[in-house]
């Protein structure tokens, strides 16, 4: 347990519903930084959204927010602008204009090199325009060294005709190298766009315990206000809106999201408008040729729309916070007090914020970290079989009666009690899943549970299942 996240769960127990991004560790597994139940996790996804200003080069396109140059102009590369024997890399990155011959470069379009040194900030799109400037250069084509390649080139709003090229993924490209070596004319080419990449599953087996992240909102190239005066991003040093990506880009979507849903339900506690914008089932692509996971996109793509109408809620208070963490071997009655200030055999010191359906789930015996009532099911190991209660609380105005269907995880069997029920509005359902291992595996297989409502409503549960141990009789 962190200082940080047991702060958070004194704001979850204040009634205060918390998100946090998970990252951007990503693509590479174990990554996540962000873990606890009581915390809504967010990754970051794409969208569907452009900025055609383009221009086209062969079979070469390319999208983003720069101009374009008034005609066709020449290439030269840095290197066979340089004035004098200066530094490959200095040169390459075009950020001092004292490196270069301007009669060479002037009326010209200089090629550079487009390295890691950019995204740490050692190197800046912005010096190398004033560069390009002080030099009278036409425009700017940045070549992606080959390290670079899945990460992300935000178009910045610089002001001048520029390009980031990503050699790796650009069909064609080999025209382009072409009139640079013989130095064509070409037109102006307009800067590519990518996306960020996520932190992925929890990094020990105790943050297994839970299912993470929870939601994938959008949060690659988002329009944002910026400080004009800010200059910790030299970038967008006097831009009042800017242009980012990751994961504290997406986690906004989700604090919007739950005020609207605050609004819609007042009464609701943190867990329970967690588990609103759970609703909904929309699984994305995944990015590579690895297939996509929940440890990747958690219960999927979040829906604003389902979340202020999402017919069942799975709730959670403080209570049962204490009660998960009770569950976990490593930690100590003693231990959970003395960071809590609640003891794992008593009640808290304060009521819970939660309403009554809470309570019902809190007064089921918690032996496993997978008893919290969550809108998701996450075994870290599965010895044998397991049971598992959800209980689902309606938060319609109209009866609705619901049909329960399974995924079921590879080397498990699931089944779901009862498997059709219906709920008038504020009534409680309790749901029965029973687990069992078929194999011995360390590696963790996914399903989901699917609740199919007549009035319309449709929940996904996801399952998650990291490790399984084959025998008989219920660990």
């Amino acid at each position: 347990m962190s200082t940080f996240d047991l702060a958070l769960l004194s704001a979850v127990k204040a009634g205060v519903f918390v998100t946090q991004a998970v990252g951007n560790g990503g693509p590479y597994p174990r990554t996540s930084v962000s873990f606890s139940p009581w915390i809504f996790s967010v990754a970051a996804a794409t969208h569907d959204r452009t900025y055609p200003n383009a221009i086209t080069l062969g079979s070469i396109t390319g999208t983003g927010l720069a101009s374009g140059t008034n005609g066709s102009f020449s290439l030269i590369t840095a290197a066979d602008a340089t004035n004098g024997n200066v530094s490959r890399i200095l040169v390459d990155e075009c950020q001092d204009a004292g490196n270069y011959n301007r009669s060479l470069v002037s009326g010209r379009i200089l090629v550079c090199s487009y390295s890691l040194r950019y995204l740490f900030g050692v190197s800046t799109l912005a010096d190398a325009v004033v560069a390009a400037q002080e030099l009278r250069a036409s425009g700017l084509v940045f070549l992606a060294t080959p390290d670079l390649d899945g990460h992300s080139f935000p178009p910045s709003p610089i002001g001048f005709p520029a390009i980031i090229i990503q050699l790796q993924r650009l069909r064609g490209v080999a025209p382009l190298l072409q009139h640079i070596h013989e130095k064509r004319q070409v037109r102006q080419a307009l800067e590519l766009r990518g996306h960020g990449h996520h932190s992925r599953r929890p990094r020990s087996s105790f943050q297994l315990l839970d299912t993470k992240p929870n939601r994938l909102p959008p949060g690659n190239l988002i329009w944002a206000a910026w400080s004009s005066i800010g200059s910790d991003e030299r970038e967008f040093e006097g831009q009042e809106f800017a242009l980012i990506s990751g994961t504290s880009m997406a986690t906004p979507h989700i604090a919007g999201i739950a005020a609207l849903v605050k609004q819609r339900f007042p009464s609701l506690s943190p867990a329970g408008i967690a588990s609103a914008i759970h609703y909904s089932h929309s699984t994305p692509r995944a990015m590579s040729t690895r297939p996509a996971t929940p440890f990747d996109f958690g219960a999927g793509f979040v829906n604003p729309a389902a979340a202020i109408d999402p017919g069942l809620i799975f709730d959670a208070g403080f209570r049962d916070y204490i009660q998960f963490l009770c569950s976990i071997p490593a930690l100590s009655n003693s231990t959970v007090s003395a960071a809590t200030g609640s003891s794992c055999l008593s009640s808290p010191s304060s009521p819970s914020s939660s309403s009554s359906n809470t309570t019902a789930a809190a007064s089921i015996s918690s032996s496993f970290a997978s008893d919290l009532n969550t809108p998701y099911v996450s075994i870290a190991s599965l010895n044998g079989a397991r049971s598992v209660v959800r209980i689902a609380t309606s938060v319609s105005e109209r009866d609705e009666a619901y049909n329960a269907t399974l995924v079921v995880p590879a080397g498990v069997s699931v089944t779901v009690k009862p498997s059709s029920f219906s709920v008038r509005g504020g009534q409680l359902v309790k749901l029965t899943l029973t687990l069992k291992a078929l194999v011995t595996s360390s590696a963790p297989s996914f399903g989901e549970l699917l609740l199919d409502g007549d009035r319309g409503h449709r929940l996904h549960l996801p399952i998650c299942v990291s490790s399984k141990i084959a025998s008989s009789g219920t660990s």
